[in-house]
């Protein structure tokens, strides 16, 4: 068998093994999500799951159109209620915060420029 020919044997093979990957791909990945996103689904690449959306109002029972936040400063709450942080919150901050510790410096990396 001549080199040309088994040339055009290995690309023929490549093509084909090209064509049916391409062919898979449009079948199990780009058909569906196009069904799903055509009846107006939302379609989940990752899970490849097509999911009915609902409606907030539908989930939690209120009225369409009703307001979505309960203004804390006409309900009675002051303003430092809400801007000051729990006990929990500084716990885990201080918790979290490394030692405050001197920064050394090698000799000879020291700035002699004044400081800003």
């Amino acid at each position: 068998m001549n080199n040309v020919l088994r040339l055009k044997i290995v690309f023929l093979v490549v093509f084909a093994f090209g064509c049916v990957g391409i062919w898979s791909y449009q079948i199990f990945y780009v058909w569906p999500r196009d069904r799903c996103e055509g009846h107006g689904g939302w379609w989940d690449g990752k899970t490849r799951v097509c999911a009915q959306p609902i409606l907030l109002p539908k989930l939690t029972g209120r009225p369409f159109g009703a307001p979505t936040m309960i203004n804390p400063l006409t309900s009675g709450d002051t303003e430092r209620d809400l801007t000051a942080p729990s006990a929990y919150a500084r716990e885990q901050a201080a918790k979290a915060a490394p030692p405050a510790s001197p920064q050394r410096v090698a000799p000879g990396l020291q700035s002699t420029s004044p400081a800003p």
